[in-house]
């Protein structure tokens, strides 16, 4: 159970307060859904009963927290997120989530917009009747599938304590005889609340960080291709990514990585789990065909340390997911998270009907797809390449993809693709310290070639042109489920 001295790292937790908020934390339906299913859950088998122990407490807290800085902030006047951490005396983080978390519960409105060192930020107030507002309800993540917000990343399928959530290619299904209405899935999905201001928050103290509006904070930006020969006409526009793969498992830096490979269907795409750095040439080229391998985080817990490579969507899920303050052990263990870009993305049935549509061609005479330079581009057997805008193939994409306003993969450690780079070659954003030791120890290690002859200023420039229109093209719905 919750006590006092759980608090001892916010320093400004005053004690009769802390102690009123566990007390009304002790009502919350998350908390009060996963304990009273406790058997169920255990009988189920995906969560142990000490992590089960561990997650209950995490929601437990995150609860306190949450009436705590709810009362403390009732009745006071509108304040910036960095205002509230300032007065709170809560880490930046918890505070700036909650604050966020609240909004979604409709306790907190955004009221305005003050001017500060370096531009605008935006002010938060308690509503006046939060006594009208009741908490303490089940929103199932369905919402966002009926609703087409649903990226099929399969996330929620690897949390759910009790397995009640399957997924097919274009539809999300919730078994009600088997859900316990706790939530989770709903607090996990990375449509549910935006958490930019958390994400970024962290970043801006970072002096040797550069920021670009349209595609995210960065250490660097080059270009590269592989020099792993086995790579060479396997890769998609460059094979880095791969040859990024193949040095964490060479240096021991990973146990396994969670990749997308062809399935004996072959443009049918499979998630794969690879532990051994020559089998991934099974795993090489790009897959337009969308996949939720999100799904597979629960069975790849057995593994100290593992890489993943997702789409930018599906970065934003893992991301939210370390980061959350309830804490999931199906996280702990993701240590490198390998970005790519995208503009649009394709279930498989859907590709299938766009390539007979508008190629009139069948599967079984492609090699090669890729998007170029606003176009959907197809290598055929015979040597022949075809292709057709992109803007043509808008009714055949993903429902979510219109609702996505990241094209670079901005919340991975290293993000990579084609644009901006010549033919042959992958653009690489170093994010993070670590995705940039990543990428200089490949170099280093000769399994990566770079371009120092390349106009980086240039290949910034389209880069960035790239994901303002992924951003000016971005359209939010609002789910109306307050």
């Amino acid at each position: 159970m919750i006590e006092l001295s759980d608090f001892h790292d916010f320093r400004g937790i005053i004690p009769k307060k802390i102690d009123v908020s566990i007390q009304q934390a002790l009502n919350d339906f998350q908390f009060r859904s996963l304990t009273k299913a406790k058997e169920t859950i255990l009988k189920n088998g995906k969560y142990d009963e000490n992590s089960l122990k561990f997650i209950i407490d995490s929601i437990l807290k995150e609860a306190v927290i949450r009436k705590y800085i709810l009362q403390e902030l009732k009745g006071k006047k509108p304040i910036t997120l960095k205002k509230a951490t300032e007065i709170l005396g809560i880490p930046s983080n918890r505070v700036i989530y909650e604050i966020l978390n609240l909004k979604d519960k409709g306790f907190i409105e955004e009221v305005d917009e003050k001017r500060v060192q370096g531009g605008t930020a935006k002010l938060y107030k308690v509503i006046d009747d939060t006594e009208k507002i009741w908490e303490n309800y089940f929103k199932p993540v369905e919402i966002f599938a009926n609703q087409g917000s649903c990226n099929r990343c399969g996330l929620c399928s690897s949390i759910c304590p009790v397995d009640a959530i399957k997924f097919t290619e274009d539809y999300l299904y919730i078994d009600e005889s088997k859900c316990i209405t706790c939530g989770l899935c709903y607090s996990f999905c990375p449509n549910s609340f935006r958490l930019d201001p958390l994400y970024n928050s962290s970043k801006k103290s970072d002096r040797y960080l550069k920021h670009s509006k349209n595609f995210g904070y960065y250490y660097k930006i080059s270009s590269g291709k592989t020099q792993i020969s086995e790579l060479m006409d396997k890769g998609q526009d460059g094979g880095v990514v791969t040859s990024l793969l193949y040095y964490l498992l060479d240096k021991k830096l990973v146990d396994a990585v969670v990749t997308v490979k062809h399935s004996r269907n072959y443009w049918k795409p499979k998630i794969s789990i690879v532990k051994n750095k020559n089998y991934l040439t099974n795993a090489s080229g790009t897959i337009y065909a969308h996949v939720p391998i999100l799904s597979i985080l629960n069975k790849v817990k057995q593994f100290n340390k593992v890489a993943i490579v997702a789409l930018p969507c599906q970065i934003r899920a893992i991301t939210r997911g370390i980061e959350s303050p309830i804490k999931l052990p199906i996280f702990s263990n993701i240590k490198y998270k390998i970005g790519l870009f995208c503009m649009k993305s394709f279930t498989y049935e859907r590709i299938l009907t766009l390539i007979q549509e508008k190629f009139n061609i069948t599967l079984d005479e492609i090699t090669k797809m890729d998007i170029k330079k606003g176009r959907f581009i197809l290598h055929l057997i015979n040597g022949n390449t075809i292709s057709t805008s992109l803007k043509n193939c808008s009714e055949y994409t993903s429902n979510y993809c219109q609702q996505c306003y990241d094209a670079t993969s901005e919340l991975a450690d290293i993000s990579v693709g084609a644009i901006g780079s010549k033919v042959g070659w992958s653009t690489v954003i170093m994010r993070t310290k670590k995705g940039q030791d990543l990428f200089i120890g490949a170099v280093k290690d000769r399994l990566i070639k770079t371009n120092n002859l390349m106009d980086i200023t240039n290949c910034q420039s389209l880069v960035d042109k790239i994901a303002m229109k992924k951003k000016e093209n971005y359209i939010q719905i609002e789910l109306g489920i307050k």
